[in-house]
This record gives C-alpha cells, sequence and structure tokens, in this order.
C-alpha cells in the first residue's frame, strides 16, 4: 500500500507481511484534520483553519 499526497510518497507498507492480512477486509478511509499541539490546546489566533481536499483516489491490483 502506498500512501501519496501531492504526488509525493509519504509512507509505504507491504500489506503481504501483515499478520492476518487485515487489509483484505472492506474498510474506511478517513481524513483528519488534527489541530493539537502535542496534546495542547490549538492556538486561537491560528483559527479558522481550512482542511480541503480536492479527490482521494483509491486502486486495488487483482
Amino acid at each position: 500500500m502506498r500512501i501519496y499526497i501531492d504526488n509525493e510518497l509519504i509512507n509505504e507498507i507491504n500489506i503481504k507481511n501483515i499478520q492476518g492480512n487485515k487489509f483484505k477486509k472492506k474498510y474506511y478511509i478517513l481524513l483528519n484534520l488534527a489541530i493539537g499541539r502535542k496534546g495542547l490546546k490549538p492556538i486561537d489566533s491560528a483559527m479558522p483553519l481550512t482542511f480541503e481536499i480536492e479527490y482521494v483516489k483509491v486502486y486495488q491490483n487483482n
């Protein structure tokens, strides 16, 4: 599995090596904007924030 943001590879996982291979089940994609600072409250002057997602692509190899 490869994860890209703006065409830059962020993370890569070989799912064949995962015991029980949980990735062969149905699952959801959760997109989250984390705004805390290491468990502290966010800086109020930084608000409001915008979290815009243009699209999400999902590919499957058969």
